[in-house]
């Protein structure tokens, strides 16, 4: 045994190969110097150290963490990076004797009545089973990473390095989380390795999957309908970009309009706008569903009489025909006429031929006329002004002016 110069470091040396050179550490800087010397034993430890690209990674950080306290505090020691110097230079055939260090720090620690270095004293053995994790200590799970080493080729005198983190599924880390990793030996690249058992999933164990898309929209919940009721024919329209200009500049959406029915006295239209076009197609067979009336028909095929409507620049008159006669109609009135269940018609547009003022004009002829009862002017407008002081109309004014016949249920 001899002494270091300038140093508090001891060195037992062995005269048997297979016992690990051992020094004693005292102090701060006794550590540190140890680890810039010549000595054999360092300088091999330190040379199969760095021949590894993790236990160099590792070995990096602990350094820094050791060394991160001021010079001018060299009684402070970091505990925990010195216990994982200790741990890694172990490996290597050097051991480290920090029991003075201990004990003078618990000498410190009775004397005060208080433990200032908060948990750092902390094994990283305990950390699952603590219910709150040590800052002071890597976690495995939280601190995981993935590390690709590049070393130096002929192309490329330099020396790269690649930290992926936080690169695992959150069904794995939730999965940790319900079965905290066992310490234990395992086998790695051909050698044992004591570490933390990061096996997913376990043996004899196969992860729940589920596939969230499969699960398609209920469109019928949202339109607050019976999901038995399933329209039979479903007629998109109309597909246009709007665009809505604000103080910041014009906002374009997608539009579309569709048409739904059972074909037996059932018909709706509805509109819907979204950023994405699949979404306002979703959005337009909800309001369809929610707009959905019942028409009366002549013999569940046509209309009662002749109907003219003016709506807006839209002009459309239908006349009702016999059996056999079919639909004989612009292609957006026949689709409206189709879902709603009329078979026997004809009907021309005169004006505009916009789909959207065709489809709402035939929707206040078949549903409510032109000017239903306190609804205004079937439209969101208010009625006409004449209609104020008229008496109470008889049933065969009110099927005159609403193109519908009336049933009264009350007996």
């Amino acid at each position: 045994m001899h002494r270091l110069s300038r140093l508090a470091v001891r060195r037992y040396a062995t005269s048997a190969s297979t016992q690990p050179t051992k020094f004693i550490i005292t102090d701060r800087l006794s550590l540190q110097t140890l680890l810039t010397s010549t000595n054999p034993s360092i300088t091999t430890a330190l040379r199969q150290i760095r021949s590894t690209p993790e236990q160099n990674l590792q070995y990096n950080s602990l350094l820094r963490r050791f060394l991160k306290t001021p010079s001018s505090q060299d009684s402070v020691v970091n505990f925990t990076a010195l216990r994982g110097l200790k741990d890694l230079l172990a490996k290597c055939g050097v051991e480290l004797d920090i029991e003075a260090l201990e004990e003078e720090r618990r000498n410190e620690i009775s004397s005060s009545g208080s433990d200032t270095s908060s948990l750092e004293d902390t094994p990283s053995k305990d950390l699952p089973n603590r219910p709150y994790p040590n800052l002071m200590s890597p976690d495995p799970l939280m601190d995981s990473m993935e590390l690709l080493d590049m070393p130096p080729t002929k192309t490329n005198p330099y020396h790269n390095r690649v930290i992926e983190r936080n690169i695992q599924s959150f069904f794995v880390e939730s999965h940790f989380k319900d079965n905290p990793p066992e310490w234990t030996v395992f086998e790695q690249d051909g050698q044992k390795v004591e570490g933390w058992d990061l096996q997913y999933p376990p043996k004899g164990v196969e992860p729940t999957k589920t596939d969230l898309n499969e699960e398609e929209v209920k469109e019928f919940e949202l339109a607050n309908i019976p999901e038995s009721f399933r329209p039979k024919f479903i007629f998109p329209i109309l597909h246009r970009f709007v665009t809505q200009q604000t103080g910041k500049g014009k906002i374009q959406q997608s539009q579309g309009w569709v048409v739904v029915g059972n074909g037996n006295g059932l018909v709706g239209i509805g509109a819907g706008t979204d950023d994405e076009p699949s979404a306002a197609w979703t959005k337009a067979r909800i309001n369809a569903l929610k707009n959905l009336d019942y028409i009366h028909r002549f013999e569940d095929r046509t209309i009662w009489t002749d109907m003219t409507l003016k709506f807006r620049s839209t002009e459309i008159k239908m006349r009702p025909r016999p059996v056999g006669f079919g639909l004989r109609c612009g292609p957006v009135v026949h689709q409206v006429l189709k879902a709603g269940g009329i078979k026997d018609i004809s009907a021309k547009v005169w004006g505009s031929r916009n789909p959207v003022m065709i489809m709402q004009a035939l929707m206040m002829m078949l549903g409510g006329g032109h000017n239903p009862l306190g609804f205004g002017d079937g439209a969101g407008g208010r009625g006409k002004r004449l209609g104020k002081g008229y008496g109470m109309r008889t049933k065969w004014d009110v099927e005159r002016e609403r193109g519908r016949r009336v049933e009264v249920f009350r007996k």
